[in-house]
């Protein structure tokens, strides 16, 4: 187990975390506790609010381009989270329920490895003789430090505004984040979903058609860019079936890199099923050979701007 604690800057605290995971053997890839006491005014610091747009995205009770939201998670019962948070400790400054719990067994079990929270709990509370001081606990089942570590903590301070606004009094708040997996991966996405995947077929097959080559290399090299918790082949698959529709019109070398990308993918997807982690030293090759084989379509691709701009 790791312990972490930092006092007085959020963004220090966070630097401190994925120095630890990163120093650590096989990238901190197991428990972590975060902690620190902190003034009221660090929910505004620069720092939380260079992720402050991102964290209210995931906050909200719309997904856009993401798997999920957090606020889909945390406003599905009679009222939203974050309200009920300020009515419990309003009507009770000692309760020990002023919580919100993002997901259930009913989420768990049967989940393989289709996208869930890994933020599962947030917790207020006071204590008995000093209501200046908020006490805030998280648990996450992992928690990636490089890229979702900020954004879970600006989350957590807009959570905390909203107590503020109702407690002003509060004057600081008390940590105390456990994560049961931690680890840095800086090239996660935070669960964003690639454009090529959100496309229709359709969208897809236009843009092979007319020889828009610049925008599908800008697809495949998203796909390359970052590594997904969770990897999708709709967006392949359809750009491999608008591809075998046009014949000769493009190199088979385009095709055969892409139906290698996706059958790396297909197994990475069904490894990550059984380890369910990015950090693993055996998932990080595979991510590299997929990523390889995206290289070799995007250099196919930037061949036939190249031909055609002379």
């Amino acid at each position: 187990m790791q312990i972490v604690q930092v006092d007085g800057d959020l963004e220090k605290l966070a630097r401190a975390v994925r120095n630890k995971c990163e120093a650590a053997d096989d990238l901190c890839d197991e428990q972590v506790v975060i902690s620190g006491v902190f003034p009221i005014d660090q929910v505004n610091s620069p720092f939380i609010q260079a992720h402050a747009d991102e964290a209210t995205k995931w906050q909200s009770p719309v997904s856009e381009s993401t798997f999920f939201t957090h606020g889909q998670y945390m406003d599905r019962g009679s009222i939203p989270g974050r309200e009920y948070l300020v009515r419990e400790l309003s009507t009770k400054p000692l309760s020990k329920r002023a919580l919100v719990s993002l997901i259930s067994m009913q989420d768990i079990v049967g989940s393989a490895d289709r996208p869930i929270p890994s933020f599962m709990v947030l917790q207020f509370g006071f204590h008995e003789t000093d209501r200046t001081n908020l006490l805030v606990t998280a648990y996450f089942r992992a928690l990636e430090v490089a890229n979702f570590l900020p954004v879970n903590l600006a989350e957590i301070c807009l959570n905390i505004r909203s107590a503020y606004v109702a407690f002003p009094s509060v004057r600081r708040f008390t940590l105390a984040l456990l994560a049961f997996r931690a680890y840095s991966n800086q090239r996660s996405n935070n669960l964003r979903r690639h454009l090529i995947d959100e496309l229709t077929e359709a969208q897809i097959t236009f843009a092979v058609a007319k020889n828009d080559y610049s925008t599908m290399r800008a697809w495949l090299q998203q796909k390359a860019s970052t590594e997904p918790t969770y990897v999708e082949t709709r967006g392949l698959a359809a750009l491999m079936r608008a591809l075998e529709a046009c014949g000769d019109q493009y190199p088979p070398v385009l095709g055969y890199a892409l139906k290698s990308a996706s059958d790396r993918m297909e197994l990475l997807n069904s490894e990550l099923q059984s380890v369910s982690s990015t950090a693993s030293r055996a998932i990080q090759r595979k991510y590299d050979e997929v990523r390889a084989d995206l290289d070799r379509a995007i250099a196919c691709l930037s061949e036939l701007m190249h031909n055609a701009s002379r």
